[in-house]
């Protein structure tokens, strides 16, 4: 199965060589000197950059990108650039930046994928942009109820797009005394609630999946406990006709490919078009992996 690949937390650069290494700088520290990684993005030959977060930090490392001739998407999970600085000056920077040539993504929202466990219950943390699929987070818990869930997720302050759950969350369950669709409705309110119906076989799934982690961006330090369960997810050893069996182990790994799973099978592009405004608001940063065996 291929490792991981470890992309710059501000910044992913889709033509060859490394943003960061060839302006010097460490991943960690990619705020420090936007004109210098900018320099060094040119140097390398890069043809497309994709800035992550519209924020201060996006701007000034976008407009220096663009500024060399790298072809710039900036995306914004807020309306527009800048949303922490004076709106009228906000506006007028995106004009400039758009009449520029820069390509401008905004209002990008970010879906829930849910594994409800009675044990434990795991959730991926997916936005859409750029034709590309960005997991910007991850949460798990053990035993506790979708109003705990709800708690945290709030807390992270994300836009919310749609909440995705699996097909049995029109189902009464253990996790709460009522389905696990409608306390999510109530727990968030004007967010648009899917399930994602079931496969008549779990290798159609498991399949998926596959099909899709070549597409996927996972934040390296965010999403570092869901991508290691998804690269620990295996087949289970069958003593009776001696190879793997097409049955995956059922441990600490099973909840969060499930969640993942969740995605493989239920996402559509459509589904970016019909949302409905939510409260939540942040910004995201990305990182590659495989998923498999």
């Amino acid at each position: 199965m291929p490792s991981i690949v470890r992309i710059d937390a501000w910044v992913r650069e889709t033509a060859a060589g490394s943003i960061a290494g060839a302006a010097g700088m460490d991943a960690g520290t990619a705020g420090g000197a936007p004109v210098a990684a900018a320099a060094g993005a040119a140097a390398a030959g890069v043809a497309q950059l994709i800035v992550v977060g519209s924020g201060v930090t996006g701007a000034e490392f976008a407009s220096a990108y663009n500024a060399l001739g790298v072809d710039v998407v900036l995306v914004s999970s807020r309306h527009q650039v800048l949303p922490s600085e004076d709106a009228d000056a906000g506006r007028v920077i995106q004009a400039v930046f758009e009449e520029s040539g820069m390509t401008i993504m905004s209002s990008a929202r970010v879906n829930l994928f849910l594994d409800l466990g009675r044990d434990t219950t795991a959730i991926w943390f997916h936005q859409y942009g750029a034709l590309e699929h960005r997991f910007i987070d991850y949460l798990q818990d053990t035993g506790k109820t979708l109003d705990f869930y709800a708690r945290e997720i709030q807390k992270k302050g994300y836009l919310l797009g749609n909440i995705y759950l699996p097909h049995d969350g029109g189902d009464k369950s253990v996790v709460t005394t009522i389905t696990a669709e409608s306390e999510t409705k109530r727990l968030f309110p004007g967010v648009k609630v899917r399930i994602v119906p079931r496969v008549p076989d779990l290798m159609m799934g498991i399949n998926a999946a596959r099909a899709k982690i070549s597409e996927c961006y996972f934040h390296e330090t965010n999403c570092a406990a869901g991508v290691e369960c998804l690269e620990n997810y295996r087949k289970k050893w069958s003593e009776t006709i001696g190879n793997w069996s097409d049955e995956p182990v059922h441990d600490e790994n099973s909840h969060p490919a499930d969640a993942f799973q969740q995605f493989a099978q239920g996402w559509e592009v459509e589904h970016e078009l019909n949302r409905v405004k939510s409260r939540h608001t942040i910004e995201f940063e990305p990182q590659n992996t495989a998923f498999g065996y």
